[in-house]
């Protein structure tokens, strides 16, 4: 007989966001936990607006989860949460669990402010709104925070104890969009090395294939596409449930004698985590 826990535990995930923005971080932490979630398609507007209200976050950002009766906000929390669900190794207990807190705490607090400053004037805002002094601050900033990074992964491959755990996720997600996007980590072989390895892991480039899929259509601006026309940015697996596949770049009307209706973006891919990342479900 299951108990109230084990029923808890195999709830569906529900992440509001898009891959291409900070929600990016849970995808990957469900991922490497196994459990099955679905992302509610909810993208950016120019000026890094949301495209409409997220009520369940009273900051109106994203990303939000949904685990239950549960409501979170705050990506790196999130993801703690999610870890703490499967528990050892990705969250380990003790004083390795409390290095897990310090490493997600630095993120945040001595690393990520510097890094959006550089990647804001590098590559997010349109060209003709950004500014190079202001890049360059943020980049001699983030470096001296890289080598407090480079020092503590002296003579190890991951963050805490032995292993990979939510740590590595956390930290390595926050410098993702840096990594990906022209930042200099030559004077911090050892950063650069553990970032490799980390988005190396099969459930980062799962991840990382939801994002790179949600950058494509959204430039194709294919009426067609149901990323285009729903906003939909997850994929379904293979497991119990997904019984209607959409095969990449079919509309996402009349399939399966009209069992789906028309997507005006209220629906959601479900993912079940480690299946193919080319398959998907309108969970509407």
């Amino acid at each position: 007989m299951k108990t109230l826990d084990q029923d808890k535990k195999n709830l569906v995930l529900k992440i509001h966001g898009i891959a291409r923005s900070r929600a990016f971080r849970c995808i990957w932490a469900a991922e490497e936990a196994g459990l099955a979630y679905e992302v509610i398609p909810l993208g950016l507007a120019p000026g890094f607006k949301l495209e409409r209200p997220l009520p369940i976050n009273p900051n109106n950002k994203i990303p939000a989860l949904e685990d239950g009766d549960l409501v979170l906000f705050e990506s790196l929390a999130i993801n703690l949460h999610i870890a703490g669900k499967v528990g050892a190794p990705l969250m380990p207990s003790g004083n390795d669990g409390s290095r897990v807190l310090q490493w997600t705490l630095w993120a945040a607090t001595e690393i990520e402010s510097h890094i959006m400053r550089w990647a804001y004037n590098a590559f997010l805002r349109p060209s003709a709104e950004r500014l190079a002094a202001e890049a360059t601050l943020g980049k001699e900033a983030a470096d001296q925070q890289l080598a407090v990074l480079e020092a503590a992964l002296s003579g190890r491959d991951y963050l805490v104890g032995d292993g990979f755990t939510i740590a590595d996720v956390n930290l390595a997600s926050v410098l993702y969009g840096a990594f990906m996007n022209g930042y200099d980590f030559a004077a911090f072989p050892k950063v650069k090395a553990w970032l490799a390895r980390c988005l190396e892991r099969p459930a980062a480039k799962r991840a990382r294939a939801a994002r790179r899929l949600r950058q494509s259509r959204s430039k194709q601006h294919d009426p067609t596409s149901p990323i285009a026309h729903c906003g939909h940015t997850r994929h379904a697996g293979t497991g119990a449930g997904a019984s209607l596949a959409v095969a990449p770049g079919a509309h996402c009307a009349g399939l399966s004698a009209g069992r789906l209706h028309r997507c005006a973006g209220a629906h959601a891919f479900r993912r079940f985590a480690g299946s193919d990342p080319r398959r998907r479900l309108c969970g509407g």
